[in-house]
């Protein structure tokens, strides 16, 4: 229980940081088919009226729901506002916009994984952009990856914490391992998710009862 517990929470915020990074891809789709945008029947309604699914549930060209579904901090699965979510989100106005973005959102959550962790470790790590980046996806294999039937308890990969202690340059002997490793990549997470970020409230379909926040990063 405890393994699935500190796994949800740490993917709920890599889940949110990936959805608030495809973003910047999407809104620059959206945006070039406005011309052809109408309005769609396939989302659910709530009782006042207001609309409610996921973000790529619509037909291509289609307005978005009122409601968009998402992952909440704390795991639980809810909605935002897509108004909320439209004002405060990065819109690039070309692909090259949006693929600058994406690199600079790659190399801040690259430096600040190594300095997450390193404040997590009591240590000093000494790495390249490059190094921290490798570093940054070998953690999220480690922790998000399952070597198990779906449904199953969390088990670690050792040869994405192979690799990350590599691009760290650091010793393999007596380096965290298993589930306390788990536990330090998880918190790192939940840090980069939270810093500098712009937090919405996620609520039940109903669209009044908060159940959790949403960060995107700016």
């Amino acid at each position: 229980m405890v393994r699935k517990n500190f796994t949800r929470i740490a993917q709920a915020g890599l889940v949110a940081m990936v959805f608030a990074a495809a973003m910047a891809i999407g809104f620059f789709v959206i945006s070039s088919n406005a011309q052809a945008k109408a309005s769609w029947t396939g989302y659910k309604v709530n009782d006042d009226g207001l609309t409610y699914g996921m973000m790529l549930e619509a037909p291509e060209g289609h307005e978005m729901p009122d409601l968009v579904g998402v992952i909440a901090t704390n795991g639980e699965r809810g909605y935002v506002y897509w108004s909320e979510m439209d004002s405060a989100s990065y819109k690039p106005a070309t692909l090259e916009d949006a693929g600058k973005y994406m690199e600079e959102y790659n190399a801040r959550r690259s430096f600040l994984f190594v300095k997450f962790l390193s404040e997590e470790l009591g240590i000093v790590i000494d790495t390249s952009t490059a190094n921290a980046y490798e570093a940054l996806t070998s953690a999220e294999v480690f922790l998000f990856n399952t070597n198990s039937e779906p449904g199953a308890e969390w088990t670690p990969d050792d040869e994405a914490r192979s690799k990350l202690i590599e691009a760290l340059g650091l010793e393999e002997p007596g380096f965290l391992e298993g589930l306390e490793l788990g536990r330090v990549l998880a918190r790192v997470f939940i840090n980069i998710q939270s810093a500098d970020a712009i937090e919405i409230p996620v609520y039940k379909e109903d669209g009044k009862t908060q159940i959790g926040v949403f960060l995107i990063p700016v």
